[in-house]
């Protein structure tokens, strides 16, 4: 029986040649076919391949959405947020003082006051603190609105390090302007002179650090209102700089022969250092 078990096997499968079956009970071996893998690759193939087809053919709505880059704005970067937040929170503490000192600000930036001051002047303890303060704010906004439209040019978001090191170019030319404003009144007028016309541009930066604090937040917090806002400020920093002037001009011109000196001081401190301003700034702060 089981020779001819095997010998119909042989004629149904092709390797049959190659098979030897194992010793086993016979009719077991009747019930339990004997699968050829010889026979069965060429289908096991197929089987695959169609399988990984199907695979490979997935429905679009299996992959979702791709999601979107989110967005590089000024508002997310923390150090932005405690650069303004710490500014506005120093000017809170000296708040009491504050409006006073603007109104007396103003008056120093417009008005010459010949002679010396009263030892009664009512000027606040917290004078000097709050106009650092102040100069500082004006430095670190301005910072914000040149380094934002640079890069806004560029075509990218304004960076952090970019209105750190436009910060420092703007504190070194606030630097520079004190120094050269002490020298020139300390060689072409008297002490009271020189003293009116430093108190005149501190005066001047003051206020400008009030004007531009708004301009910068919008810049940071709404990145698209960049280019409106840098207008506002250089709107703001020509007001300031005019009246300023206007002011030497009182205190310095004399005759019509002073004249040239005054447009030698247009050219030296007011225009050049202006122009070189920006060159730097096209390097450094993008």
């Amino acid at each position: 029986m089981t020779d001819s078990l095997t010998t119909d096997t042989a004629a149904v499968l092709p390797d049959s040649l190659f098979y030897t079956a194992p010793a086993a009970d016979s009719s077991v071996c009747a019930f339990c076919p004997v699968l050829d893998t010889a026979a069965l690759a060429p289908w096991a193939l197929a089987d695959t391949a169609a399988v990984t087809e199907t695979v490979v053919e997935v429905p679009d709505w299996h992959d979702g959405l791709e999601p979107d880059a989110r967005p590089d704005r000024p508002a997310s970067n923390t150090g932005f947020l405690l650069a303004i937040s710490g500014i506005f929170v120093l000017m809170a503490f000296n708040f009491k003082h504050l409006k006073r000192l603007v109104g007396i600000y103003f008056e120093e930036l417009t008005k010459v006051r010949r002679g010396r001051d009263n030892v009664f002047s009512d000027r606040p303890a917290a004078d000097t603190r709050i106009m650092m303060l102040l100069v500082v704010q004006a430095v670190v906004c301005g910072a914000i609105l040149m380094a934002g439209a640079l890069s806004a040019s560029a075509g990218h978001a304004i960076m952090l390090g970019g209105v750190g090191r436009e910060s420092a170019l703007l504190g070194a030319y606030y630097l520079l302007q004190l120094t050269a404003y002490q020298t020139v009144g300390y060689t072409f007028s008297t002490p009271e002179g020189r003293r009116e016309w430093v108190r005149g541009f501190n005066a001047s930066q003051a206020l400008l650090g009030l004007a531009l604090a708004l301009p910068a937040v919008l810049t940071v917090f709404y990145p698209e209102t960049v280019g409106s806002m840098f207008i506002v400020g250089i709107a703001a920093f020509i007001l300031a700089k005019i009246l300023f002037i206007f002011k030497g001009i009182r205190i310095f011109y004399d005759k019509i022969s002073d004249l040239l000196y005054f447009i030698l001081y247009l050219c030296t401190l007011e225009i050049i250092p202006i122009v070189w301003v920006y060159v730097l700034s096209l390097y450094i702060a993008v």
